[in-house]
């Protein structure tokens, strides 16, 4: 009986253990989902006042320098990239207006010919996730480093027409791939598509405003 006994309070003390191992293991579980979801909830908060900052951005220079090293910032990237079709010129003609920096400037492209055009509508109105590609990608990094594994492009589309690409680049290869996130990404793109559209539209508006009415020569 004694032996029936001890084996019983060995098997309660295990039995015990083990509970208390069950509950160790469901209370780190459970920390680390708050603790993912406080810093989810922080992100979204840098997340939204990046969004109202690219709405109040005064100058296309100081837009450019949100999405760029904003995002760059906010998400932990490698590399952000902004390639705009640009046959007018009128962008970088607004550029040199605002005197932008150069740091900025080796982050922008801008497509001009008809090839380099067909090339940035190439890309479709849907974002793109996966490995980087020379061939295929090197054009929107240009001469930036380091060189990204993976990659998100991110047309900026207006009216079922792509007029640039916002593109994100990770060193890591596991971080862009497949339609994972494509979501939330796809989120990123209309607001700065807006901005971008918005202050070209203020350009023009500018340049409008420098020609004489009667005589249609640029004011001095």
């Amino acid at each position: 009986m004694q032996d029936a006994s001890a084996d019983g309070d060995a098997g309660g003390r295990a039995g015990d253990e083990d509970l208390l191992s069950e509950n160790r293991r469901l209370l780190n579980e459970l920390k680390a989902l708050t603790e993912n979801a406080r810093e989810n909830e922080e992100k979204l908060k840098r997340f939204q006042d990046l969004e109202l900052d690219l709405v109040s951005a005064e100058t296309l220079a100081d837009l450019f320098d949100l999405l760029v090293f904003g995002y760059k910032e906010l998400f932990g990237l490698d590399a952000v990239t902004l390639s705009l079709a640009d046959p007018e010129y009128e962008v970088q003609r607004a550029l040199e207006a605002d005197d932008i920096d150069l740091k900025l400037r080796r982050h922008l492209g801008f497509a001009t010919t008809r090839q380099e055009l067909a090339e940035l509508n190439a890309f479709g109105i849907t974002p793109h996730l996966g490995p980087f590609s020379p061939s295929r990608h090197q054009w929107l990094f240009g001469d930036v480093e380091p060189s990204p594994a993976s990659v998100a492009v991110l047309p900026l589309v207006r009216h079922s027409a792509t007029i640039g690409v916002l593109t994100l680049g990770s060193t890591d290869a596991q971080r862009f791939h497949g339609g994972d996130g494509t979501d939330f990404l796809q989120r990123l793109t209309p607001l700065a598509t807006n901005c971008v559209v918005s202050h070209i539209n203020r350009q023009r508006a500018r340049e409008k405003n420098l020609i004489d009415a009667v005589t249609g020569l640029k004011n001095r």
